[in-house]
């Protein structure tokens, strides 16, 4: 009879590798139901997890039956537990494609965000540092998801020091220049009076009542669909799925951040991000089964303005429109429980829904478009962002 044992899975941003699990006697060790896992079959789940279909050796194949052929390689039959460990900004529907598939091959699955694991009960701030971007975790906050940039100081900034809490820099496996890039940045950090320090992903404990179970994949809701951008930075609400007594939301949302705001989105809504060209930085996400249905955001540096003063600026903007191109005009609304000014946009075929809010030094409108009359098909995604919708912390002085 083989011995019933637990293994720990890393998976992703960059790879998918058993990781040495802790057990109670304190030593440490690779599980022996564990099994080697082949580079092509790693890089192309990895690669294809937004999607239904990827190729493989010039062969279409599905990606939750490639996710499966990868689980599969990792645990041998008799293994009957696994901990996921998995990127702390990763999406639910990502998370979930993980765990539905780990469910049909181990009978004991759970999940545990990569910033739990980094920071092993400590209270710190964890930074995750991937290719394209960096995700920044506190104890009780969903992951800040910044940008990657070539400048360490740049995310820096962004980080600050929180009530003197030690900040943790993560530089997961496989990713290219992720060490350089750490040690940069813990020296922008320290410059800055941060107390940060390099660290990695400790020994994991072996599945245990305090690693969270995952619920049963029937309980899950929503369709595994999603169209990614990645030239667009997110961070997940909600990833830390293995939380008992914890309703789902019942939209999956992500935080943006874009120039110096940050808004909650519809998870698995396409991005499409503009930061050149004329007017302001803006974006817009679209519903993935409505043309029609999208939210836009636009922002713009407004120091020292009032809202009586933004809505001035507006109405004289309307009136230089031709005429039903805007209507509804309220210079003293309030959505999302702020005061906003507010006014509809008129085109053919759609209704844009605009709501305009000020916060610190920055001027945020909120447009929600949707066919003519069926405003509630943007609703809460509406809702959500403009409730969200705030100027990031540290860039109020400047433009």
């Amino acid at each position: 009879m083989p011995t019933v044992s637990g293994a720990v899975l890393e998976v992703g941003p960059a790879t998918v590798r058993i990781r040495p699990n802790r057990h109670s006697d304190g030593k440490s060790r690779v599980p022996a139901c564990t099994t080697s896992i082949s580079a092509d079959l790693i890089a192309a789940a990895l690669a294809g997890i937004d999607d239904t279909t990827v190729l493989l050796d010039e062969r279409p194949v599905a990606v939750a039956d490639l996710w499966r052929r990868v689980i599969s390689a990792s645990v041998e039959p008799h293994c009957r537990a696994l901990t996921i460990v998995h990127p702390s900004w990763w999406p639910p529907h990502r998370v979930k494609r993980i765990v539905d598939t780990a469910a049909s091959v181990v009978g004991d699955v759970r999940a545990l965000p990569r910033s739990a694991a980094v920071a092993d009960g400590e209270s710190a701030t964890v930074v995750e540092i991937a290719d394209d971007v960096i995700a920044v975790s506190g104890p009780g906050r969903s992951p800040l998801v910044l940008a990657r940039t070539d400048d360490p100081q740049d995310v820096a900034r962004t980080i600050g020091n929180d009530s003197g809490r030690s900040v943790l820099i993560d530089a997961a496996p496989g990713v290219a220049g992720g060490a350089e890039y750490a040690r940069d940045l813990m020296t922008a950090l320290r410059r800055r009076g941060v107390a940060a320090r390099p660290a990695g992903l400790s020994d994991v404990s072996a599945p245990t009542v305090e690693a969270l179970p995952v619920p049963a994949p029937r309980r899950w809701c929503g369709p595994v669909v999603v169209a990614a951008s990645a030239a667009l930075t997110v961070c997940a609400l909600g990833v830390a799925v293995g939380r008992p007594h914890t309703p789902a939301p019942a939209l999956d949302v992500i935080d943006i951040v874009e120039g110096r705001i940050t808004v909650r989105i519809p998870a698995r809504w396409p991005i499409t991000r503009i930061t050149a060209g004329p007017g302001s930085r803006r974006i817009q996400a679209s519903a993935p089964d409505a043309p029609n249905v999208a939210v836009h955001v636009t922002q713009s540096y407004s120091p020292g303005e009032v809202l009586d003063r933004t809505a001035d600026v507006l109405r004289q903007a309307v009136t230089e429109q031709p005429r039903g191109v805007f209507v509804d005009f309220n210079p003293a609304d309030r959505r999302g429980g702020r005061p906003a000014v507010t006014y509809r946009e008129v085109r053919v075929g759609r209704d844009i829904r605009w709501t305009v809010v000020l916060d610190g030094a920055t001027r945020i409108s909120i447009g929600c478009q949707s066919a003519p009359g069926r405003e509630d098909a943007v609703a809460e995604a509406c809702e959500r962002a403009i409730e969200s919708a705030h100027e990031l912390a540290g860039t109020n002085g400047s433009a």
